[in-house]
């Protein structure tokens, strides 16, 4: 090798690794880019294309492409309907034999642009998918883009540097790069790792110049079909510094103690980013007023404070409290914040190791003799208990009489101990249903709560549970005129961190209720336990369910 190869072989490697460390390529990204294959009459291969994976509206999913590599002619016009898809087109995630994804139907856009509408996953519940970026890219920014050049599998380029905006045609960016043919339709990512345009061609194969249409173009046309498209900040803005822990199980614990009408700006001021899915938990949230408030009010209650649905009527509750100096609520929940960190009710501190639930190395384990066969998780099933103390439910899920167990117990302070380990069948779901799929015991996580359920109004004023105790007022939520247990809010971030440590581990497809799997016979969890909400933000989907029918 000659000194001028070595030199030229070392400076490719330095750049290599400087430009690696700045990409913001990763797994995740990576797995929501679709290689396409269109057949051409007379062939002997099929065209090849490049696509990503977005979120529509209403629970749909798409494939974002250039046009012109799904048609072998002249691309078309934007049509506002959904057209067959060319016959044998293929897609697979991330490589030529990959996992294969199934279109429905294709529109053109315009600007050379397509959506492929996608079958509903079946298994895991959501595809990967990369989020789009509005913002004009700015001259000489560095972006990163990716595809199947020449066929081959999939490749992720080092940088793209922008030369210029409003290129012919107009409105398109142009790039110091050179994707290659089968490239088209590939995202082009900014340094934060969000989609600010994808590729659709370059000026000739040695020219070094490539061009793609930047989102902000699309952006008008993809609402039409998608949730609305974000104008991410510009790349030279001071950076926020990060704030402290702002999960859903920390916000479900601190935030409850912060009056309704500071809740929004108190969050976004001290949250960066802020997380859609984790806003919307805060209208859910009850208000508890802080001890030093509530002691002049009335005596205060450890039990107090859940989440609600939308629909629900207001508790018994003594009349809300004026709200307190902001400043002083900002300081105080910040704090609060931090110390969550380190509590097992942390989504970040749980974690499931050799099938049983894990917190800082401490499990709690409390073997229960009603096990089944193997279990392959698929469902994430949540139960009350119909009591008001873990040694109760525990002596009924733990008896060889009762015939009955879960694989995890939450108590009313957020403190759980398993039962069954996860890959483990425990006997909860009986002969329940869901989606078609039976045999739920072999194919579900069954998490109890306690929670007396369904509350009956005495001649007194007072609350019964169906197991005789009397419920505090504090403790009732009155749901469409029916009085139910309340959860509370240690309860729902143990949920929250347990739901996301058991869908990082199995592929679970739903959070559902006992209801959901067997209408009109189970009413457990009931409609005081946000099930959609939790769904949504554990395995990232929209809200889908409000509560079970019926109950």
């Amino acid at each position: 090798m000659s000194k001028q190869t070595k030199v030229f072989v070392a400076s490719a490697m330095l750049g290599t690794v400087i430009l690696a460390d700045a990409s913001p390529w990763t797994e995740k990204h990576e797995a929501a880019v679709v290689r396409i294959e269109v057949p051409l009459q007379g062939a002997p291969t099929p065209q090849v294309a490049t696509g990503f994976i977005i979120t529509g509206a209403e629970q749909r999913y798409y494939v974002v492409t250039a046009s012109h590599g799904i048609v072998a002619t002249v691309v078309p016009e934007p049509s506002p309907e959904c057209m067959p898809l060319p016959t044998g087109m293929k897609m697979s995630l991330r490589r030529k034999n990959g996992q294969e994804v199934i279109g429905k139907c294709v529109v053109h856009i315009g600007n050379d642009t397509a959506l492929i509408e996608l079958q509903p996953p079946q298994s895991p519940l959501t595809y990967p998918r990369l989020e789009l970026n509005a913002r004009t890219p700015k001259r000489h920014e560095l972006l990163y883009y990716g595809g199947f050049p020449f066929k081959i599998e999939f490749i992720v380029a080092r940088k793209a540097e922008v030369s210029a905006n409003d290129w012919p045609p107009e409105g398109w960016t142009a790039t110091e790069a050179n994707p290659a043919k089968g490239m088209s339709g590939g995202p082009y990512l900014e340094a934060k790792g969000t989609v600010v345009g994808l590729h659709h061609g370059q000026a000739s194969d040695a020219s070094g110049w490539g061009f793609f249409v930047p989102v902000s173009l699309l952006k008008t046309s993809l609402e039409k079909f998608v949730r609305p498209v974000v104008v991410g900040p510009d790349p030279d803005a001071v950076a926020v510094a990060p704030g402290p822990n702002c999960s859903a199980s920390s916000v479900a614990k601190v935030f409850r103690h912060v009056h309704p009408s500071q809740r929004v700006a108190i969050y976004n001021t001290l949250c960066h980013p802020a997380d859609p899915q984790v806003s919307a938990l805060l209208p859910h949230l009850e208000y508890e007023p802080p001890q030093q408030l509530i002691a002049a009010a009335a005596p205060p209650s450890s039990f107090s404070g859940v989440f609600s649905l939308p629909s629900l009527s207001a508790p018994s509750l003594p009349a809300t409290p004026s709200a307190p100096d902001p400043q002083e609520v900002t300081a105080r929940v910040k704090r609060e914040l931090k110390l969550s960190e380190t509590t097992c009710l942390e989504e970040s501190n749980v974690t499931v190791v050799f099938d049983l639930l894990n917190c800082h190395n401490r499990g709690q384990f409390l073997p229960s003799p009603n096990v089944g066969g193997t279990n392959t998780p698929a469902l994430v099933v949540m139960h009350s208990t119909y009591t008001t103390s873990a040694q109760a439910a525990i002596g009924v899920l733990t008896s060889t009489t009762f015939q009955a167990s879960a694989h995890v117990l939450i108590e009313r302070d957020g403190s759980f101990v398993q039962l069954v380990p996860f890959n483990r069948a425990a006997w909860h779901a009986g002969p329940g249903k869901w989606e078609g799929m039976t045999g739920l015991n072999n194919k579900s996580i069954g998490l109890e709560l306690i929670n007396a359920g369904k509350l009956t109004k005495m001649d007194d004023g007072k609350f019964k549970a169906l197991n005789g105790a009397i419920i505090p007022d504090s403790e009732v939520q009155i749901v469409n005129g029916q009085a139910w247990h309340k959860y509370t809010a240690e309860q729902i971030a143990a949920t929250v961190a347990i739901g996301k440590a058991l869908a990082k581990t199995y592929k679970i497809s739903a959070v559902v209720g006992h209801c959901d799997l067997a209408p009109g016979i189970k009413a457990d969890p009931g409609p005081a336990f946000p099930t959609g909400q939790i769904e949504a933000y554990v395995l990232n989907i929209p809200d889908r369910r409000a509560g079970c029918p019926g109950s």
